[in-house]
């Protein structure tokens, strides 16, 4: 999973707590790019982040993970695995 966290590294970094305030670390321009590369497209998740849930479904065990994101407006799974049934569908629309 080493080299899923490396290409993740600049996302984590850009959230990290390193901010004057509250304010700060919502609105800093390198965060917010960092949330919007995270954003699932027409294609669906971005490829590091959908590997980096489906490792670590695989190094859980686990049959489903995903990645979610609350925005100023709503909450979005970005990437999921195993994930099936109705909230499979409401994902693909």
């Amino acid at each position: 999973m080493t080299s899923v966290f490396a290409e993740m590294e600049g996302a984590f970094m850009l959230l990290a707590p390193h901010n004057n305030t509250t304010q700060d670390a919502l609105v800093r321009p390198e965060r917010l790019e960092a949330v919007a590369a995270l954003l699932p497209n027409a294609e669906g998740a971005p490829i590091a982040l959908q590997r980096f849930v489906d490792r670590v479904a695989s190094a859980l065990r686990a049959p489903c993970a995903g990645v979610s994101l609350i925005l100023n407006d709503a909450g979005i799974l970005a990437a999921t695995h195993g994930v099936g049934g109705w909230l499979a569908e409401a994902l693909r629309s």
